[in-house]
């Protein structure tokens, strides 16, 4: 199963490309399982850790491997949504390192934005992933996960220029960045945006004035 899915992973050496396939194996079979009993035994679960504390695999080599699946994928459809959003992932040791703050200072974890070109499941073709530093400290700008992620399926829109690419976001997305975006690429890819703001357009009437009454609940 493993192989199916990352043909062409690369983490620089074919034993450590062999155990992580094993290991993705092993996590699609039992998705609910820690890493230690991913393993057969005491020796195999060690293995993994080793696997995932080495420098070469990274999230990046993996999702390369990933992406290339994707592409394939995309050749077949007509069009796909391309949903994107944000998750939390926890940390339930607390002398975990490199975790940062979730939505309260005793949550420790980090956080991961993901972008899944889906009419069927396709796969996960961006990942953005960031832990946050401590209140006091300056920290990265995390609305451009959102402008960000919009321009890696305009990429990939452009490679596959015979299929509709539509990015589905929620209302934290609603910002003039992702338009902008658009035109620096232009638009090879359609975007759904929720909208928060009642904005003003270009004939000064206002957004929310040209959706029916019956949506207005779902905006």
């Amino acid at each position: 199963m493993g192989d199916s899915r990352i043909k062409t992973l690369n983490l620089g050496d074919k034993r450590r490309d062999k155990r992580y396939k094993a290991l993705l194996d092993n996590a699609i079979s039992d998705s609910g399982a820690s890493i230690a009993k991913l393993g057969k035994d005491y020796h195999q679960s060690k293995s993994y850790y080793r696997l995932l504390s080495n420098s070469n695999v990274t999230s990046d080599a993996i999702l390369y491997a990933h992406e290339d699946q994707i592409h394939q994928r995309i050749n077949k459809q007509d069009m796909v949504l391309c949903i994107q959003d944000t998750t939390e992932i926890e940390s339930g040791r607390p002398s975990a390192t490199g975790m940062g703050r979730l939505n309260y200072d005793t949550r420790k974890g980090y956080y991961t934005h993901t972008t899944d070109p889906q009419e069927i499941p396709l796969g996960i073709y961006d990942n953005w992933l960031w832990a946050r530093k401590p209140k006091a400290r300056m920290d990265i700008k995390e609305s451009k996960r959102w402008s960000e992620g919009y321009a890696r399926i305009c990429e990939l829109a452009q490679k596959h220029p015979n299929t509709n690419h539509i990015y589905v976001a929620d209302r934290e997305s609603d910002m003039m960045d992702i338009i902008e975006q658009g035109h620096q690429y232009n638009d090879p890819a359609d975007y759904l945006l929720r909208a928060r703001h009642n904005r003003v357009l270009n004939d000064a009437s206002k957004l929310f004035d040209l959706t029916d009454e019956d949506c207005l609940g779902e905006i």
